[in-house]
Protein backbone atom coordinates (compact mmCIF):
# COMPACT_ATOMS: atom_id res chain seq x y z
CA UNK A 1 0.00 0.00 0.00
CA UNK A 2 1.49 3.21 -0.86
CA UNK A 3 2.45 5.94 1.38
CA UNK A 4 0.38 9.39 1.02
CA UNK A 5 3.18 11.40 2.49
CA UNK A 6 1.85 14.56 1.46
CA UNK A 7 -1.33 14.05 3.67
CA UNK A 8 0.60 12.78 6.55
CA UNK A 9 2.91 15.87 6.62
CA UNK A 10 -0.64 18.19 6.29
CA UNK A 11 -2.14 16.11 9.18
CA UNK A 12 1.45 16.46 11.40
CA UNK A 13 0.81 20.63 10.57
CA UNK A 14 -2.60 20.28 11.54
CA UNK A 15 -2.16 18.86 14.84
CA UNK A 16 1.32 20.99 15.34
CA UNK A 17 -1.01 24.04 14.78
CA UNK A 18 -3.44 22.41 17.20
CA UNK A 19 -1.02 22.52 19.65
CA UNK A 20 -0.17 25.79 19.52
CA UNK A 21 -3.33 27.34 19.14
CA UNK A 22 -4.05 25.84 22.52
CA UNK A 23 -0.79 27.14 24.16
CA UNK A 24 -1.80 30.60 22.47
CA UNK A 25 -4.31 30.61 24.21
CA UNK A 26 -3.24 30.06 27.64
CA UNK A 27 -0.41 32.40 27.12
CA UNK A 28 -3.03 35.22 25.98
CA UNK A 29 -5.68 34.47 28.70
CA UNK A 30 -3.10 34.76 31.66
CA UNK A 31 -1.01 37.48 29.47
CA UNK A 32 2.02 35.36 29.14
CA UNK A 33 2.41 34.15 32.93
CA UNK A 34 1.42 30.94 33.43
CA UNK A 35 1.93 29.54 36.89
CA UNK A 36 2.41 26.27 37.39
CA UNK A 37 -1.26 25.40 37.99
CA UNK A 38 -1.74 26.87 34.73
CA UNK A 39 0.91 25.16 32.70
CA UNK A 40 0.26 21.54 34.29
CA UNK A 41 -3.86 22.10 33.76
CA UNK A 42 -3.03 23.18 29.75
CA UNK A 43 -0.40 20.20 29.24
CA UNK A 44 -2.81 17.50 30.89
CA UNK A 45 -5.92 18.44 28.60
CA UNK A 46 -3.70 19.02 25.42
CA UNK A 47 -4.21 15.01 24.46
CA UNK A 48 -7.78 15.69 24.95
CA UNK A 49 -8.03 18.07 22.72
CA UNK A 50 -5.60 17.03 19.98
CA UNK A 51 -7.83 13.71 19.66
CA UNK A 52 -11.08 15.17 19.74
CA UNK A 53 -10.13 18.47 17.32
CA UNK A 54 -8.40 15.68 15.13
CA UNK A 55 -11.36 13.64 14.61
CA UNK A 56 -13.57 16.37 13.79
CA UNK A 57 -10.77 17.77 10.79
CA UNK A 58 -11.26 14.56 9.72
CA UNK A 59 -14.75 14.12 9.67
CA UNK A 60 -15.58 17.30 8.25
CA UNK A 61 -13.38 16.43 5.45
CA UNK A 62 -10.37 18.86 5.74
CA UNK A 63 -8.08 16.12 4.55
CA UNK A 64 -9.40 15.81 0.77
CA UNK A 65 -8.69 18.87 -0.06
CA UNK A 66 -5.51 20.16 -1.71
CA UNK A 67 -3.48 22.49 -0.26
CA UNK A 68 -2.12 23.86 -3.93
CA UNK A 69 -6.24 24.64 -5.06
CA UNK A 70 -7.00 26.13 -1.01
CA UNK A 71 -10.32 28.12 -1.77
CA UNK A 72 -13.10 30.00 0.02
CA UNK A 73 -15.20 26.55 0.20
CA UNK A 74 -11.89 25.45 2.39
CA UNK A 75 -11.82 28.22 4.47
CA UNK A 76 -15.28 27.19 5.65
CA UNK A 77 -14.07 23.98 6.50
CA UNK A 78 -11.85 25.22 8.72
CA UNK A 79 -13.99 27.54 10.23
CA UNK A 80 -16.54 25.09 10.61
CA UNK A 81 -14.13 22.27 11.80
CA UNK A 82 -13.12 25.01 14.54
CA UNK A 83 -16.64 25.80 16.04
CA UNK A 84 -17.23 22.04 15.80
CA UNK A 85 -14.39 21.53 17.20
CA UNK A 86 -14.53 23.99 19.89
CA UNK A 87 -17.93 22.60 21.04
CA UNK A 88 -16.87 18.76 21.60
CA UNK A 89 -13.91 19.66 23.34
CA UNK A 90 -15.63 21.98 25.56
CA UNK A 91 -18.37 19.09 25.81
CA UNK A 92 -15.78 16.41 26.97
CA UNK A 93 -13.69 19.02 28.91
CA UNK A 94 -17.32 19.55 31.23
CA UNK A 95 -17.98 16.00 31.25
CA UNK A 96 -14.88 15.08 32.75
CA UNK A 97 -13.64 18.35 34.90
CA UNK A 98 -16.61 20.43 34.82
CA UNK A 99 -14.24 22.70 33.40
CA UNK A 100 -12.48 23.16 36.26
CA UNK A 101 -9.40 25.50 35.54
CA UNK A 102 -10.03 25.82 32.27
CA UNK A 103 -11.67 29.83 31.82
CA UNK A 104 -13.69 30.05 28.87
CA UNK A 105 -11.82 32.28 27.68
CA UNK A 106 -9.35 29.70 26.68
CA UNK A 107 -11.84 28.24 24.58
CA UNK A 108 -12.31 31.38 22.63
CA UNK A 109 -9.05 32.50 21.93
CA UNK A 110 -7.99 29.00 21.27
CA UNK A 111 -11.08 28.71 18.37
CA UNK A 112 -9.80 32.33 17.20
CA UNK A 113 -6.18 31.09 17.22
CA UNK A 114 -6.58 27.81 15.27
CA UNK A 115 -8.83 29.44 12.76
CA UNK A 116 -5.99 31.77 11.64
CA UNK A 117 -2.76 28.86 12.38
CA UNK A 118 -4.98 26.18 10.05
CA UNK A 119 -6.08 28.82 7.28
CA UNK A 120 -3.41 31.43 6.97
CA UNK A 121 -0.46 28.33 5.95
CA UNK A 122 -2.78 26.66 3.32
CA UNK A 123 -3.22 30.63 1.88
CA UNK A 124 0.27 31.41 1.96
CA UNK A 125 0.90 28.29 -0.19
CA UNK A 126 -1.34 28.68 -2.53
CA UNK A 127 -0.16 32.09 -3.12
CA UNK A 128 3.35 30.39 -3.21
CA UNK A 129 2.37 27.83 -5.99
CA UNK A 130 0.30 30.06 -8.05
CA UNK A 131 3.50 32.28 -8.12
CA UNK A 132 5.59 29.64 -8.98
CA UNK A 133 4.03 28.36 -11.62
CA UNK A 134 3.25 31.71 -13.21
CA UNK A 135 6.84 32.37 -13.27
CA UNK A 136 8.64 29.47 -13.57
CA UNK A 137 9.70 28.17 -17.68
CA UNK A 138 8.47 31.21 -19.28
CA UNK A 139 9.94 30.62 -22.48
CA UNK A 140 8.47 27.36 -23.08
CA UNK A 141 4.64 28.30 -21.94
CA UNK A 142 2.38 29.09 -24.91
CA UNK A 143 1.16 32.50 -24.84
CA UNK A 144 -2.67 32.41 -24.71
CA UNK A 145 -4.95 35.24 -25.74
CA UNK A 146 -8.84 34.93 -24.17
CA UNK A 147 -11.73 36.22 -25.80
CA UNK A 148 -14.39 37.09 -23.40
CA UNK A 149 -13.33 39.16 -19.74
CA UNK A 150 -16.34 38.02 -18.31
CA UNK A 151 -17.17 34.55 -15.90
CA UNK A 152 -15.79 32.34 -18.16
CA UNK A 153 -12.82 33.81 -18.59
CA UNK A 154 -12.04 34.66 -15.48
CA UNK A 155 -12.06 31.21 -14.43
CA UNK A 156 -9.96 30.06 -17.88
CA UNK A 157 -7.50 32.48 -16.52
CA UNK A 158 -7.43 31.11 -13.55
CA UNK A 159 -6.89 27.49 -13.78
CA UNK A 160 -4.26 28.33 -16.73
CA UNK A 161 -2.28 30.48 -13.84
CA UNK A 162 -2.32 26.57 -11.95
CA UNK A 163 -0.86 25.40 -15.35
CA UNK A 164 2.58 25.24 -16.00
CA UNK A 165 1.70 24.88 -20.00
CA UNK A 166 0.19 27.95 -20.87
CA UNK A 167 0.70 31.92 -19.71
CA UNK A 168 -2.54 34.09 -20.07
CA UNK A 169 -1.02 37.58 -21.72
CA UNK A 170 -4.37 39.15 -22.39
CA UNK A 171 -8.16 38.79 -22.76
CA UNK A 172 -10.07 40.76 -25.27
CA UNK A 173 -13.82 41.59 -25.06
CA UNK A 174 -17.15 42.78 -26.61
CA UNK A 175 -17.60 45.28 -24.03
CA UNK A 176 -15.24 48.47 -24.45
CA UNK A 177 -15.60 49.98 -21.43
CA UNK A 178 -13.26 46.67 -19.76
CA UNK A 179 -10.39 48.26 -21.91
CA UNK A 180 -7.66 48.46 -19.21
CA UNK A 181 -9.17 45.93 -16.83
CA UNK A 182 -7.65 43.44 -15.22
CA UNK A 183 -8.41 40.03 -14.31
CA UNK A 184 -6.22 38.09 -12.35
CA UNK A 185 -3.62 40.28 -13.25
CA UNK A 186 -4.23 39.72 -16.74
CA UNK A 187 -5.14 42.89 -18.75
CA UNK A 188 -8.17 43.33 -21.32
CA UNK A 189 -6.04 44.67 -24.28
CA UNK A 190 -8.69 46.10 -25.80
CA UNK A 191 -12.55 44.52 -28.16
CA UNK A 192 -12.37 41.17 -29.92
CA UNK A 193 -11.83 42.98 -33.23
CA UNK A 194 -8.60 44.11 -32.21
CA UNK A 195 -7.62 40.26 -32.71
CA UNK A 196 -5.47 40.33 -35.61
CA UNK A 197 -3.36 42.96 -34.33
CA UNK A 198 -3.00 42.01 -30.92
CA UNK A 199 -2.01 38.51 -31.75
CA UNK A 200 0.17 39.64 -33.73
CA UNK A 201 1.90 42.80 -31.74
CA UNK A 202 2.36 40.10 -28.64
CA UNK A 203 3.46 36.88 -30.52
CA UNK A 204 0.45 34.96 -29.24
CA UNK A 205 0.62 31.25 -29.38
CA UNK A 206 -3.09 30.21 -29.21
CA UNK A 207 -6.41 32.26 -28.69
CA UNK A 208 -8.95 30.51 -26.52
CA UNK A 209 -12.56 31.42 -26.69
CA UNK A 210 -14.37 32.22 -22.99
CA UNK A 211 -17.52 33.53 -24.80
CA UNK A 212 -20.72 31.96 -24.77
CA UNK A 213 -22.51 33.91 -26.87
CA UNK A 214 -19.39 33.49 -29.54
CA UNK A 215 -20.64 32.31 -33.41
CA UNK A 216 -18.11 30.56 -35.79
CA UNK A 217 -18.06 34.42 -37.55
Amino acid sequence: MKVDYKRISVIFHDFLMVSLAWAAAYLTRYQYSLGDAEIQSMLQLLPVVLVVQGIVLWRVGLYRGVWRFSSVPDVWHIIRSVAIGTLAISLVLFLFTRLEGVPRSVLAFYAVYLTLFLGVPRLIYRIYRDQKLQWSNISQRKRVLVLGAGRAGEMLVREMRRDDGYLPVGFLDDNSRLKGASVHGTQVMGCVNHLPEIVNSLSIDLVMIAMPTATNS
